[in-house]
């Protein structure tokens, strides 16, 4: 059965063994991180369109350079749903592991939403479904009962 996440008017299930850890570091643009068991992470956060999408992407991409040295990054883009997310994918080394992480931004009819997808990179293929499935059920949140 998967966990539910309802608050600042998003709403949206993830899988029971990943850990949840709010964040209320800026009250205008709350956010989570959804950090499964070996190891990979997604930040989320959320905003109200005001902030626009490439500088959100920027200042998710800067943030990045500033803790790894050799950051390689490519332009992506990923369909949600019927929402198309621009995005940056980033290669780099944290200890001895390659990382991958996928940084997206789109919109959904109430928030502007910036998310950050982690994993080493053999495991991101893997999870890459799960971060799909989280992604999906932002952009259409999934009907239950209140």
């Amino acid at each position: 059965m998967p966990s539910e996440f309802r608050k600042h008017g998003v709403r949206l299930l993830y899988p029971e063994n990943w850990t949840l850890t709010e964040s209320d570091e800026d009250p205008d643009s709350p956010g989570i991180s959804l950090e499964s068991p070996d190891g990979p992470l997604m930040v989320i956060q959320w905003l109200r369109h005001l902030v626009p999408q490439q500088k959100l992407l920027d200042d998710m991409v800067a943030g990045l350079k500033a803790q790894y040295e050799d950051l390689e990054s490519t332009t992506c883009e990923r369909q949600i749903g019927d929402v198309t997310a621009m995005g940056q994918e980033s290669l780099f080394y944290c200890l001895d592991f390659l990382v991958l992480a996928r940084c997206l931004v789109f919109d959904t009819k109430s928030h502007r939403i910036a998310v950050m997808c982690q994993a080493e990179s053999r495991q991101f293929g893997q999870s890459e479904p799960v971060f799909d499935a989280i992604l999906t059920g932002l952009v259409h949140p999934p009907q239950m009962a209140d």
